[in-house]
């Protein structure tokens, strides 16, 4: 269970970090994940999966903080 809910945090980390960032995380993705890869996709398989469907709202969350503070801070204030 613990394999698993890490590789499916890291995954919803890393997809939400990539869209709001436009970089790869540098700490607590799955990218920098120190586990084995048999330990973050075979037995954390079933995280992946969960990871990968979190993944979506995720991202399209972080696009929507995304596009919110960018349409905000380029509004003319003066």
């Amino acid at each position: 269970f613990k394999q698993s809910s890490l590789t499916a945090w890291h995954i919803v980390y890393s997809a939400g970090f990539v869209v709001f960032n436009g970089e790869p995380a540098e700490d607590g993705g799955i990218e920098n994940d120190n586990r084995s890869s048999f330990a973050k996709f075979g037995i954390g398989a079933p995280g992946a999966l969960i990871g990968a469907l979190l993944a979506l709202p995720s991202m399209a969350a972080s696009l929507f903080l995304r596009v919110a503070y960018n349409a905000w801070f380029s509004i003319p204030l003066a």
